[in-house]
């Protein structure tokens, strides 16, 4: 859902390219002021109209997703390897220090680092 989204609202899916960032190895501060911008851009806040304001929420957070997966070092390697966010934000939940969950996307991560990269 969260890549179909950002191919129905920005045309691709691509994490970096919605948030506007060229190079190839962007840093972290590269990052932050590139999410800064687009979330000014597209903040709910500055626009009117009820359509309008609730594309600008939904872009705004699917910015705010993008920034989370690529500021996190561990989340954005992940990314950058598999180019795959599904596991990525499953692991974000609140829920997985609980058990399964917690396993079932370690053994997930572990799968795609072994089976996809290779």
């Amino acid at each position: 859902m969260f890549l179909k989204d950002c191919k129905d609202h920005f045309n691709t899916d691509n994490l970096y390219a919605i948030l506007h960032i060229k190079s190839k190895t962007p840093t972290n501060a590269e990052i932050k002021k590139a999410y800064y911008k687009q979330s000014m851009k597209h903040h709910p806040d500055k626009v009117s109209g009820d359509d309008a304001k609730a594309n600008a929420t939904l872009k705004f957070q699917l910015i705010s997703k993008a920034y989370s997966i690529l500021c996190d070092k561990e989340k954005r390697a992940l990314y950058d390897e598999t180019g795959i966010t599904i596991f990525i934000l499953l692991s974000s939940y609140p829920l997985q220090g609980s058990g399964f969950i917690c396993n079932y996307i370690d053994i997930t991560t572990q799968f795609i680092r072994f089976f996809v990269i290779i």
